[in-house]
């Protein structure tokens, strides 16, 4: 619709932007209304974090007038898009892009306040600078509430990738769509992903319409379940199942991350953006360490799976750090056992019903055939056959108790297998009680990820409704045609007290990568800022790493403790790389 220059204000001699709309559009007075109205709605709003205008001219006045521009004079952003940031960088931790969808929350609250829905957020949209500043702006669709809204017959105006279900069926439109979009932003910072997707563009329309989101945890190795739990509220497909305003996003987003030592939005954003290549391992680390801690809070107050869920999720935020992964060994230990004392409660209640039934049984036995139909539990009726098959024997404890020829049990509706007469059927197994079984989903990364079970493959990269008997099973993943990759192998266990309701989210290892640094022997080699040498110039240095793909590394290299030189390396998962310094 326009290009936008960098100017001066002559005035005030200040850096501008001057967005100035395309020449053959300026004949288009549905365009001219738009670019006016874009003008109109940003000058109500005044906010840290939303574009300010300074100046308009030309868009309000009839197409028909010859004059030669239509433009908006707005704050200069030193900065780049989310859009770009993504392409530079990869996608955001979790709890960083909740940061960032918190500041952008309390812009939409700021505009929503003031009557303005902005309809198109999007990364595209939304600015930050080395200082942490960030900026929403293209307020160009923008709907006012108290100004007439323009429409195009069958048209539908903004990102689709981006859209609420009820834009893409044309509902009437309110604030929430403003928070189903921005759950969109979340999902795709925390995984470089859009949440829908398709080959075509009525198909994914008609998936946004649809709205079944997929599992993020899927996609996002240790995405912790209390900003998944935000997350799906945001992106529910009715709004009123949403939360209801974005000063309630900014408000749960914040709530989850204050326990995180993440309180301060502002400086975090700061801090992160000044440096993020450096500051994205201090901050896996930060929330690593939080995460850890709240698990050991749950664990002392007897909380066992929730500690296994804040366990689990910093090991995999984090494989490096020690104190997650000592503590996941301990809450898994700690599950076990309080596995096998219920187990133990359990077999001695079932043990002292079972003894009490057969005392029962013992007294009244004389009694119980004396009516065709006597209940006998839950579901269940004995059957009285005909007269040469009535009596039910001792036959001595050398072959058992009773005549199993003696009676037919009969199940009632809703229960047991189907005979061929149409009756209902229990076959029992000698006495022995089958164990209990719960179904388990598992969502491998990457997709073509081999998933074994106790030693068995059960399927390539998502398994869903595997029965698992409560207790402990092995998962192993292997990825046979990835040179990166390294299998590896954990420990689930199953609590029948609180069965899985989540997919258990899991993915494959990466080899460390391999650097040398070649220069003075004796160096100190670190990396990424690391407060210890990671190792010594002339020798092997094995990095690990959480993805595949070329990293950006910093190094630095101390000799006699002066530093001989400061840099950054590309590596790559179970590859080699090699820094030469005189």
């Amino acid at each position: 619709m326009a290009v936008v220059y960098r100017g001066v204000d002559l005035t005030l001699g200040r850096p501008v932007a001057v967005k100035v709309m395309h020449p053959h559009l300026l004949k288009r007075q549905d365009a001219r209304d738009r670019f006016c109205r874009e003008a109109r709605v940003i000058a109500k709003l005044r906010h840290e974090n939303i574009v300010e205008v300074y100046d308009y001219s030309g868009g309000d006045t009839p197409a028909t007038s010859d004059i030669e521009d239509a433009l908006i004079v707005t704050e200069l952003i030193e900065g780049i898009s989310f859009s770009e940031y993504l392409a530079l960088h990869g996608p955001l931790l979790p709890e960083m892009a909740a940061v960032v969808t918190a500041v952008v929350a309390g812009a939409l609250e700021h505009a929503h306040v003031n009557g303005v829905v902005h309809r198109d957020v999007k990364p595209e949209n939304i600015m930050v600078g080395p200082t942490g500043a960030l900026k929403l702006m293209d307020f160009g669709i923008a709907h006012v509430i108290d100004m007439e809204h323009l429409t195009v017959t069958g048209a539908i105006v903004g990102s689709p990738a981006h859209m609420s279900p009820e834009q893409v069926d044309g509902r009437a439109l309110d604030a929430r769509t403003d928070i189903f979009s921005l759950g969109t932003l979340l999902f795709l910072l925390s995984s470089g992903t859009l949440p829908f997707s398709s080959d075509t563009p009525s198909g994914l329309l008609r998936a946004i319409s649809e709205a079944h989101v997929p599992d993020i945890r899927a996609r996002v190795r240790g995405f912790p379940d209390d900003l998944h739990a935000i997350l799906m509220k945001m992106m529910a497909r009715e709004p009123d199942r949403r939360f209801q305003s974005a000063a309630e996003v900014r408000t749960a987003i914040e709530s989850a991350l204050v326990g995180l030592g993440l309180s301060d939005l502002k400086a975090e954003m700061a801090r992160f953006f000044g440096s993020p290549t450096v500051e994205a391992v201090k901050i896996r680390r930060r929330v690593c360490l939080a995460r850890v801690a709240l698990a050991r809070q749950h664990l002392a107050a007897g909380r066992r799976a929730r500690a296994l869920r804040e366990a689990d999720t910093a090991s995999l935020m984090d494989p490096e750090c020690d104190e997650a992964v000592r503590l996941l060994s301990q809450v898994r230990r700690s599950v076990r056992s309080g596995n096998i004392f219920r187990l133990v409660a359990i077999c001695c209640l079932a043990g002292a019903v079972i003894g009490g039934g057969f005392l029962l049984w013992h007294f009244n036995r004389g009694e119980r055939w004396k009516y065709p139909e006597l209940r006998t539990g839950e579901g269940v009726s004995i059957v009285r056959r005909p007269a040469d098959h009535l009596a039910l024997t001792r036959r001595g404890p050398e072959a058992g108790f009773f005549r199993q020829d003696a009676v037919q049990v009969r199940l009632r509706p809703g229960s047991g297998q189907r005979n061929e007469q149409g009756g209902r059927t229990e076959i029992l197994d000698n006495g022995v009680e089958k164990r209990a079984q719960f179904p388990v989903s598992i969502h491998a990364y990457p997709p073509a990820v081999q998933i074994r079970v106790d030693g068995k493959q059960v399927g390539v990269g998502r398994v869903e409704g595997l029965m698992l008997d409560a207790g402990s099973h092995q998962v192993g993943l292997s990825h046979p045609s990835c040179d990166e990759c390294r299998d590896v192998s954990s420990v689930v266990v199953i609590d029948p007290a609180n069965p899985p309701r989540a997919p258990l989210r899991v993915s494959i290892g990466y080899r460390e990568a391999r650097l040398t640094v070649s220069g003075p022997a004796g160096g100190d080699v670190f990396v990424n800022n690391e407060s210890a040498p990671r190792g010594k110039t002339n020798s092997l240095i094995l990095i690990p790493v959480d993805r595949p793909g070329l990293q950006d590394f910093s190094v630095k290299v101390y000799v006699d403790g002066t530093v001989r030189y400061s840099g950054a390396v590309k590596i790559q998962a179970g590859k080699s790389a090699t820094i030469r310094i005189n």
